[in-house]
């Protein structure tokens, strides 16, 4: 059995961000941003088929209990940090592709930016390929050569506040992903 996957722990520019919620044991950490962005940092190299289930389970939690505010915010942006990502499992790679064909309305959004590391060229090929079934169902291509922090700015996505709502939020995405 492969050794656990190391985590390198939060990067620019989600450093300064308030707790988000961890998934995957640990392997990233995804913020909502009202009305309408979630970010996501994966901390690990090699992504796994638990760890794409966890990652999908969660997304869909929040999206789930923020529909209303994505709905006003005109739809869900987006914003993944993988540039940590060296390796994908072929099983956690045919895992995500089936979800976005078999589910494609609840995966409904209107920009999907990520970031990768330059040197992965694995990387870039298995999400290519996701991406490519995500534009077949009709989902809007995938955006993978963007500096997150450029982007968020540009979109004025801003950290989300600390806080009882904040804390309310994460309550409420928790008890979800606990009835699932």
């Amino acid at each position: 059995m492969p050794a656990p996957p190391t985590s390198i722990g939060p990067r620019p520019p989600f450093t300064d961000w308030p707790d988000g919620i961890r998934f995957g044991g640990g392997v990233g950490t995804i913020w909502f941003v009202p009305d309408a962005a979630i970010c996501v940092q994966v901390d690990v190299a090699r992504i796994e088929l638990g760890m794409a289930r966890s990652y999908l389970d969660t997304i869909g939690a929040i999206v789930d209990a923020e529909r209303a505010s994505i709905d006003r915010g005109g739809g869900l942006r987006l914003y993944q940090d993988f540039r940590s990502i060296r390796r994908i499992e072929h099983g956690a790679r045919m895992f995500i592709g089936e979800a976005v064909r078999n589910d494609v309305d609840r995966w409904r959004y209107t920009s999907n930016r990520m970031e990768l590391a330059p040197t992965s060229v694995l990387t870039r090929v298995a999400v290519q390929l996701i991406a490519l079934i995500a534009t077949r169902v009709g989902l809007p291509a995938f955006d993978l050569s963007v500096d997150l922090a450029r982007e968020l700015e540009r979109d004025g996505v801003r950290r989300p506040e600390a806080g009882s709502a904040h804390v309310a939020r994460h309550d409420a995405y928790r008890r979800a992903l606990g009835a699932r």
